[in-house]
Parts: structure tokens; C-alpha cells; sequence
């Protein structure tokens, strides 16, 4: 059987440098650049990659989350919280989900999208738990933290349905998002 690569495909795209190519740091931003947007809204930043179905690579998609984040200008506090809630989405699409699994966030002037697609249809589960109980806190921690979230049935191909789970946190000093 063939590794899977973490970043498989990756596709960024900034729109102050639409009509420039983009400047490669990693193997993976060598990858063809993709201008139309994976998420809606105005983009200020956009980045997508592939999601290995491997818990053990859920670090490196966290890495690969914090350095375009951290490029598109957050500040340090919300950068932690959107990382934080990156591991959470994408763990939970891994444990409990099926490929293909994408990530995608887009950045703007007033918040910070982040979606997990995947290929199933059972909805993430907001759950309840006790201080000694492992795991089980992911969508608890992207209620608590993020703006807003949710989630959008869709098909992955013909016939074949999949999801995406979304959460919005909105940028410091900026309105309130209205709700989900």
C-alpha cells in the first residue's frame, strides 16, 4: 500500500498577490496554486490541503494550519485559539469520518473560516463529559471558543455523501458574527 502524504495536494492563493505567483517555502507549496476560492466570502487569505486518514499526522496538518495563519498577520491569542480548534476539527475528521478529508481556511478582515470536509454524512456529536473521560471534547471546545459553527451536507462525488464542518472566529475588535 502507498504512504499517504499529509499534504497529498495543497493549494494557497492570497488575494494581495493574485497576479504573483505565490512564494514557495515548503515541497508541498511547489503544488499548483489555485486562484477560485474553497470557501465563500472575500478572501484575504485562502489555503487548502489533504487530510491523511492518520491520527499520527494530525501534528503536521496542525503545523501546516499555524504557518499560513500566522502569515496571513493574527495576532499570538487568536492564533492559539484557531490552532487549537484546527487539531480538534481535523482529529475528529480522521476518528470519525472517511477520506477525503480537506481543510480549508480563509481568512478575511473580520474573522477566520475554518471547514473540515470528509466523506460521510454522520454529523459531529456535541457531547457531554466528565473531567476523567478521555477524548470526547472536540466539538465542546469549537462550541465554547469559536464565533460560529455548523455544518453542510453535500455529495463528494455522484451519490456519495459527505459534509463539511465549519466554525468562524471572529478577529479581535471586530462586530459580532451573527449566529449559525
Amino acid at each position: 500500500m502507498a504512504r499517504v502524504n499529509v499534504a497529498a495536494r495543497s493549494r494557497v492563493g492570497h488575494a494581495s498577490n493574485a497576479s504573483h505567483p505565490v512564494q514557495r517555502r515548503r515541497w508541498f507549496d511547489s503544488l499548483p496554486v489555485v486562484r477560485e476560492p474553497c470557501c465563500v466570502g472575500e478572501v484575504a487569505m485562502l489555503a487548502e490541503t489533504d487530510i491523511a486518514p492518520d491520527v499520527a499526522r494530525v501534528a503536521l496538518v496542525r503545523r501546516w494550519a499555524r504557518e499560513r495563519l500566522t502569515a496571513a498577520g493574527l495576532d499570538e491569542p487568536t492564533l492559539d485559539v484557531l490552532v487549537l480548534l484546527v487539531s480538534e476539527s481535523v482529529t475528529n475528521a480522521v476518528v470519525h469520518a472517511r477520506p477525503p478529508l480537506v481543510l480549508c481556511l480563509d481568512v478575511d478582515a473580520e474573522r477566520t473560516r475554518v471547514e473540515v470536509r470528509d466523506g460521510t454524512s454522520d454529523e459531529p456529536v456535541l457531547r457531554q463529559t466528565v473531567p476523567t473521560q478521555q477524548g470526547g471534547r472536540g466539538m465542546m471546545f469549537i462550541d465554547h471558543l469559536s464565533s460560529r459553527w455548523g455544518t453542510v451536507a453535500h455529495d463528494a462525488e455522484a451519490g456519495k455523501p459527505a459534509k463539511t464542518v465549519w466554525f468562524e472566529l471572529a478577529h479581535p475588535g471586530t462586530p459580532a458574527l451573527p449566529p449559525s
